[in-house]
Formats: structure tokens, C-alpha cells, sequence
């Protein structure tokens, strides 16, 4: 009997062929966001170079000052993954095999998530320049990288209705400060599902 199982098996799968993933083949669809975002993690940087248009970075030390339009934050999002799912193959309850197996989502994250940016606003906890205190918006002086490359504006990135919410990304500052020369800058995370994060930088000089 159990031959027979095997051979029926065999045969199945040479018609039907092994779930294959990358094709899309299990179906990944009706699993749920392949990443979701439970919080951020920040790190300073400074811009020492750029290489074939993208920016090169090194961590900057507390002890470090850098010029405001070679400062870098980096943003990374801690992730939860979200993988094996059973393949689309139907086979019976009693059989003896492992019915995920052949099966598990090729990742992390090549479905990426169904969570979607709404707005992110920095402030800081010193004065920037006259008009632009503590505690202000600040968007205007940043812009957003993508794998150290700009992007655009942070504003013009935001009004452009991104969509899905990146996993990781930099702001690099835009004009230096006037007014103080040290700022931790806090940035405030909005989702569409109501999800709200609320995060900051270390502290910062500048010169």
C-alpha cells in the first residue's frame, strides 16, 4: 500500500511539479504582511564620500563632531517575518507526509508588508534656525535616502503617497543649523492603520 502512495506521489509531483516560491506558486497571498513593523532603531552617521551616486557612511562617535550637511541618520526598522505556508497542493488528511513541505515563502521579506507610510515628522530639542525652534517641525531641512542614495525631499517623498512603509531609510540633513549646535532629533512615525512609533537620535554636534 504504502508503495503505491509513493508512486501516486512521485507522479504528482512531476505533473504538477515541486511548490516553487519564487514563482509566486504557494499561495503567499493569503498569508499575512510578510514583515510587520514593531518599532525603529537610529545611528548616526557622517558622509565621508560618494560612490557611483551613493553616499559612503561611517558611524559617528559621541565624542565626534561633523558638519551638519554630512550628517546622516539611518532608520531601520525592527521587523517581525512572517514565512511557511501550506502549499497549494491538496492531499489528504490521513497521509503521512508533512503537508508544508515543499513550502515556505522565499524571504525575508520579498512580499514586503501591507503597512503603508502616512506621515513622519523631526523635531528637535534645541532652536535650529530663527523660526524653527525646538520642538518645530524640521522637515524642510532633511532629505531621505533609499541604500544611501537620495530619494528626494523628505517632504516631497511624503507627498508623493509612498504607500508601503520602508523597511529602512536615512535622513541627511539639508543646511546647517544656526542657531545651536547640538540637537537630539526625534522623529514621529505615523501608519495608516493608526500605528504610531515615536523615536530618537542620539545626540549630535555640529560645527
Amino acid at each position: 500500500m504504502k508503495q503505491i502512495i509513493f508512486i501516486f506521489l512521485f507522479i504528482l509531483l512531476f505533473i504538477t511539479g515541486v511548490p516553487n516560491c519564487t514563482k509566486y506558486k504557494c499561495d503567499c497571498k493569503d498569508a499575512p504582511p510578510y514583515y510587520d513593523i514593531q518599532g525603529f532603531t537610529t545611528q548616526n552617521y557622517k558622509i565621508i564620500g560618494i560612490d557611483k551616486e551613493r553616499f559612503i557612511y561611517e558611524k559617528l562617535l559621541s565624542t565626534d563632531s561633523v558638519n551638519a550637511t554630512k550628517f546622516a541618520l539611518n532608520i531601520q526598522a525592527i521587523v517581525n517575518y512572517y514565512g511557511q505556508i501550506d502549499p497549494p497542493i491538496l492531499l489528504p488528511d490521513n497521509l503521512f507526509i508533512n503537508r508544508t513541505f515543499a513550502c515556505s515563502c522565499a524571504g525575508p521579506g520579498y512580499l514586503g508588508t501591507d503597512e503603508e507610510i502616512q506621515n513622519v515628522i523631526i523635531k528637535s530639542n534645541a532652536n535650529f534656525k530663527p523660526g524653527y525652534l525646538a520642538g518645530d517641525t524640521l522637515n524642510i531641512f532633511f532629505d531621505i535616502t533609499f541604500y544611501g542614495k537620495i530619494q528626494s525631499s523628505l517632504n516631497q517623498y511624503l507627498s508623493s503617497n509612498p504607500q508601503q512603509a520602508p523597511e529602512g531609510f536615512g535622513l541627511v540633513l539639508n543646511q546647517n543649523p544656526t542657531l545651536s549646535l547640538e540637537h537630539t532629533f526625534t522623529i514621529h512615525y505615523y501608519q495608516t492603520n493608526g500605528e504610531f512609533y515615536l523615536f530618537s537620535s542620539e545626540p549630535v554636534k555640529f560645527y
